[in-house]
Order: C-alpha cells, then sequence, then structure tokens
C-alpha cells in the first residue's frame, strides 16, 4: 500500500470518528417528550448546547431555597400541590393550581424541571400535579439538588422573582383516579392496581387508616424499590433494573398506583410513565379507602394467622 493510501486512510479513520462523536454529542442534547426523567450530566448537555430554555421549579421548602438553590430556580413549595380543605392529603384544586403558579410566575409555555432534596417524594407530586392539570412539558430532576451540587452545578442564594403570570390550569383526569375508577379496576382484567407503601403496610402488620391490609388484587411495588445509593446520594435505578421491576404489569394495562397519603405513589407515577406506562395515581389513597367499612381489603397478617391457627387445630 502506498504512502498516499495509507495517509488518505489514516484522515478518513480520523473523520469517521469525529463524526461519531459528534453524533454522540448531539445525542446528549436530544430529549424526548417522553423523558420525564433527566439526570444532571444531560441537563448540562442541554444547557451547553443552548437549544433548550428551562424554568427549574425548586419545591423544597423556602427556607432550603434560601439556603442556596440552582442558579435561576423559582421557589413552589410542594405543600402547595395538596389541597388547602380537607386534611390536605388530596390534590391541589384547580384555583390553588391557578392562585399559586400565577404567583411564582409560571406559564403555560415553560420547560419545567422539577427538584427536591433528592428523594423524589415532592418533586413526584408536583410533576403528578403539573401532568393532571395539563401541563404539556414537565421532568424531574434525579439526584435532585445534592447530585446537582455534587456535579458542580451553578448555585445561587439569590431569589429568582418573575412577573405575576396568568397559568391556566386544565385537568387531565387520565392521571387521576378516584375510589370508584380503583373499584373497578379490581374487576378489569385490562388493569393494575400498584400499592407503593412499604410491605409491611401492604401485608396488614401497619396501618395509617383504621384497617389493615391492600386494596384486593393490588400487587406489592414499594416506591423504594425505585431507588439506588449513588455514594451518599439517592437517585432512580438504570433504566433497565426498574423495567425489570415493573416486568409483570402488562404494558397495556391502565394501572392506578396508591400509596398512604401520595406522595409515594406519585414516586411511582413518575418512573411508570418514564417507562410507557398508561398509569394514574389514586388521589384517595390508602387514608380513604382504609377507613372506609364496605372497601374491598386484604389482610395478608390475618389470613396467614388463621391458617396457622386452623392447622394447629386440625392437628
Amino acid at each position: 500500500m502506498s504512502k498516499y493510501m495509507i495517509l488518505r486512510n489514516h484522515i478518513f479513520n480520523i473523520i469517521f470518528m469525529v463524526f461519531c462523536l459528534s453524533l454522540s454529542s448531539f445525542a446528549d442534547t436530544q430529549v424526548s417528550a417522553n423523558d420525564f426523567i433527566l439526570d444532571v450530566d444531560k441537563v448540562h448537555a442541554l444547557q451547553n448546547f443552548g437549544k433548550t430554555e428551562f424554568l427549574f421549579v425548586d419545591v423544597r421548602s423556602s427556607e432550603a431555597y434560601s439556603k442556596g438553590h440552582i442558579e435561576g430556580a423559582i421557589n413552589l413549595q410542594a405543600k402547595h400541590s395538596f389541597n388547602e380543605v380537607g386534611d390536605g392529603t388530596r390534590i391541589a384544586s384547580l384555583d390553588q393550581v391557578r392562585k399559586y403558579f400565577s404567583e411564582v410566575g409560571i406559564r403555560n409555555s415553560d420547560s419545567i424541571i422539577i427538584y427536591d432534596d433528592g428523594n423524589l417524594k415532592n418533586a413526584s407530586h408536583v410533576f403528578w400535579l403539573m401532568q393532571t392539570y395539563g401541563h404539556k412539558n414537565a421532568r424531574v430532576l434525579n439526584g435532585g439538588f445534592p447530585d446537582w451540587v455534587k456535579n458542580k452545578g451553578k448555585v445561587s442564594e439569590q431569589s429568582t422573582r418573575r412577573s405575576v403570570s396568568q397559568y391556566t390550569p386544565a385537568i387531565s383526569a387520565n392521571h387521576l383516579s378516584s375510589m370508584l375508577t380503583t373499584r373497578l379496576a379490581m374487576k378489569n382484567p385490562n388493569a393494575t392496581i400498584v400499592d407503593a407503601r412499604i410491605k409491611s403496610h401492604y401485608l396488614g402488620d401497619k396501618s395509617a387508616a383504621k384497617r389493615f391490609g391492600h386494596i384486593t388484587d393490588a400487587i406489592s411495588i414499594p416506591s423504594g424499590h425505585n431507588f439506588v445509593m449513588d455514594g451518599n446520594i439517592k437517585k432512580l435505578k438504570k433504566i433497565t433494573e426498574l423495567k425489570q421491576l415493573y416486568k409483570d404489569i402488562e404494558p397495556d394495562n391502565n394501572v392506578i398506583t396508591y400509596c398512604n397519603k401520595g406522595k409515594e405513589s406519585a414516586i411511582s407515577y413518575l418512573v411508570m410513565r418514564n417507562l410507557g406506562f398508561n398509569v394514574s395515581v389514586y388521589d384517595g389513597a390508602w387514608l380513604e379507602w382504609g377507613n372506609e367499612n364496605n372497601t374491598p381489603i386484604t389482610n395478608l397478617k390475618k389470613q396467614n394467622a388463621l391458617g396457622k391457627w386452623k392447622l394447629n387445630n386440625e392437628n
């Protein structure tokens, strides 16, 4: 082979490598409409590319926000995602959403990244709220503020004040389930109910309501099973691991998830939405279901105790 051919091949290889690297970099700057969870490095890549302008929404307390937050973030405390009427466990009303979103300057057109202290309970609940009230472009930051700081993201103690907006919420009912729709799901072979509480509550050892156990036919996938520790930072597992966690759910089924008050089920909602499931949150949660006298429940602890009693008395 001539020196000219060797040189030409060498140049071609270099050009090809540069092309592949550019494709990889371009991929890092793309985000689809169904990417509801973003890692910090992905956000940095999108920001560096300059194609997407995000509004960061810090849903921690005002005290935590004032001590340091993502530069440019506004503060919308997670408590405003709950209804102020009653016991404060139900989703915020349409009027509340209109009021608080407008006060902090959120616009319907904003591309939003929600974050909290990393456990995703508050961020997921606000994400679910936004989807339920029709916000078209909202995502959650995996690892929250701790991972942002770890990855040297820009931080500020200066509060961001946006001009008051005229936010217009619109209810998207397919993200919200009631006691009635949950009852109907129990009899539907094309529906799955997911209990996101810890195992002891599912089994009937403990309860936040007067009755113990779980909604009959519900399967147990505790929200904590979605996470892994990355050093001292709590983060969601890789997508392949999360798919494995939910592998027993038919992909075309309508999924309803619930917990005690709404935060754990919101995490499950976020993860399953990101996996492509058609999922909603039972807003009344176990506090409503477990405090009713006639809702169908299964108490595995009681069943097991009864089974042991029968076994001992039959022998």
